[in-house]
């Protein structure tokens, strides 16, 4: 697949990786071993190209390796247990989607509690989710899509990187606001789920835009709306969800980094300092335009004050979409 590519100096190479000094918070002795970075996806997809260009300029400033490690499946619940289940001394860390949350919210059986297991350290990204069709499919409005669903319920289904994620949350927001049976196909990212949008396995899909940019632009996937408030730079003609009438479809996928909980605060405050340092550098902020994503920029306190804000919000629309797994 040829979408979010990066090459393999800027990956290795951490986009020109300097050393990063932080503001000297740092706990005595810390890192004093590699540290982790786990991510619940299979390689490709957002979660882990952030991570790992992240990776070699917290490497750096650190002075210890930093490794990610993709521990795929159950829409992130695996990765994020890994983590919970680890010591509390910022060696183990998760970078996770907003799909940590929704996740967390519709499966019956989560062994472990987000705002009580895990301490949100930086957000480092958000883009915003797209619906897309296959070229094949004659639709290229939202409209259009609807008049063809409605016409044939049950026989188009939508593809998202895993039962409970923030696609999934997307696709049936939309079938509730336009009536319309489209069947859901959840896999273990989003770029599987995107490969077979564009072989043509699945003629719908529910995407973040950071992965399908590249796939839009070549004309492999059409985006029928996006769900920022406003039209992206990058593909100006794409209306948004709004200005296609459902205004309820308005949230955009963030990224961060957590780790479990009790972690000691001076650590916390260290690994969000170069963090922050890291997305600041224009080589990153020119990767992120590049793939349709903003820098997130919020340390401990107002991205702790996000996440439990959005664990409410979301878990009403699941209630009132009735998503939930067992």
């Amino acid at each position: 697949m040829k979408g979010f590519q990066i090459s393999r100096r800027a990956v290795l190479g951490g986009l020109g990786a300097v050393a990063l000094p932080s503001a000297g918070r740092a706990q005595p002795g810390w890192p004093d071993r590699p540290v982790r970075i786990i991510v619940g996806f299979v390689p490709g997809g957002p979660s882990d190209t952030i991570a790992r260009l992240l990776a070699p300029k917290l490497q750096a400033a650190w002075g210890q390796p930093v490794i990610v490690e993709n521990r795929a499946g159950a829409d992130g619940v695996i990765a994020t247990e890994s983590v919970v289940r680890s010591p509390a001394d910022g060696h183990v860390l998760l970078h996770a989607a907003m799909n940590l949350l929704t996740s967390a919210i519709v499966h019956t059986n989560v062994p472990y509690d987000v705002l009580r297991d895990l301490t949100p350290i930086y957000q480092t990204a958000s883009s915003p989710t797209g619906l897309l069709v296959h070229p094949s499919l004659p639709v290229r409005t939202v409209a259009e899509l609807v008049a063809y669903a409605k016409a044939r319920p049950h026989e188009l289904s939508y593809s998202t990187s895993g039962a409970g994620g923030s696609g999934h949350f997307a696709g049936e927001i939309f079938k509730a606001a336009t009536k319309t049976e489209i069947e859901h196909v959840a896999y273990r990212g989003t770029a599987p789920a995107l490969q077979d949008l564009i072989a043509g396995q699945v003629k719908v899909s529910f995407s973040t835009m950071t992965t399908a940019l590249v796939m839009v632009k070549e004309g492999r996937a059409r985006a029928l709306a996006v769900t920022s408030e406003q039209r992206m730079a990058q593909l100006p003609d794409v209306p948004t969800f709004t200005e296609s009438g459902y205004p309820t479809l308005n949230a955009s996928v963030w990224y961060g980094l957590f780790a479990p909980s009790g972690t000691p605060r001076p650590v916390v405050d260290r690994i969000a300092d170069d963090a922050d340092t890291a997305l600041k550098t224009p080589e990153f902020r020119r990767f992120l335009d590049e793939q349709a994503s903003l820098p997130g920029g919020k340390g401990p306190g107002p991205f702790r004050q996000q996440v439990e804000r959005e664990m409410t919000q979301w878990r009403r629309v699941a209630e009132e979409t009735g998503i939930r797994m067992e």
